[in-house]
Order: structure tokens, then C-alpha cells, then sequence
């Protein structure tokens, strides 16, 4: 959990090697910070506090349905900084791998928490994830780590 708040602040768009997008949130729902980082056509987004109901998932969201207006279908979702994931949390996981992987694309997951791990187990859904332990790995993973160089 974030010690301290974190204020709203508007998404910044960086054209170049990489897209940062960063944006905390803290009106209802708690806090998330989501950054999003484009290495050729596998997308890294690195969260960062409680991903619930709200503000949290809804930056989820936006967050993969600009990967997904890009056209790219890869990836890496790293969580070492999410401790804990809701039911809103995990169905959007589950929802963006559906409609990732129809499209011939896949989220992986790196340091998911023990609780993200076990509530997918729980479901049944563990199967749906690749998990890794390191982003790097994660990357090279992907069908499109070659235009990642």
C-alpha cells in the first residue's frame, strides 16, 4: 500500500523508442499509478498500488484499450507493486487476456502477488496467465520481442 497520496495528474504521451503514461489516481477506489512503456510492439505496464473498483481498474482499462486502439496485442503486466487485486481487479485481467488472445496476443503477468495468484487459482484461470519473475523475461517472451530491440 502507498504511504502517501498521490494527486491526479494528466496522461503525458511521449512519442519515441517508448510511450510513458503516467497517471495516479485517488478518487474513489483507492490509488493506482500505471505506467506504460512501449518497446516495439510489446507494451510494459508497471502498476503500482491497489487495483479495485474504481479509479483503479477503470486506469486499467484505459490503459490496455490504448494498447489495443495501437493494434498491438502483447503485454507484460508487471505487479511487484500490487498487493492486492479485487474481483473488479482480476476480471479485468481476465477480460483483456480473452480479448488479447482472440486477436492472437496475450497478457503476461510478472510478480503477481500471492493473493492475484491464488484468487486465479481459485477460479480455475491460473492457466490463462504466463507468469515470470522478471519483466525482461516477460518481454522476450512475447511473439513480438523482436520488434521490442
Amino acid at each position: 500500500m502507498l504511504s502517501t497520496r498521490l494527486a491526479p495528474v494528466e496522461d503525458a504521451l511521449f512519442v519515441s523508442s517508448f510511450l510513458q503514461w503516467n497517471r495516479p489516481t485517488s478518487r474513489r477506489g483507492g490509488t493506482v499509478e500505471i505506467d506504460v512503456l512501449k518497446q516495439g510492439k510489446v507494451h510494459v505496464i508497471r502498476m503500482r498500488g491497489q487495483l479495485k473498483l474504481g479509479d483503479p481498474v477503470d486506469e486499467l482499462r484505459k490503459a490496455l484499450d490504448g494498447v489495443i486502439a495501437e493494434g498491438h496485442t502483447s503485454v507484460v503486466a508487471s505487479m511487484g507493486g500490487v498487493p492486492m487485486a479485487d474481483s473488479s481487479g482480476i476480471g479485468a485481467l481476465i477480460r483483456y487476456q480473452s480479448m488479447f488472445k482472440q486477436k492472437g496476443g496475450s497478457i503476461k503477468l510478472v510478480q503477481p502477488s500471492k493473493l492475484v495468484t491464488q484468487t486465479l487459482k481459485i477460479l480455475g484461470l491460473l492457466n490463462m496467465f504466463e507468469a515470470f519473475d522478471e519483466e525482461s523475461a516477460a518481454v522476450a517472451s512475447s511473439p513480438d520481442a523482436a520488434a521490442a530491440g
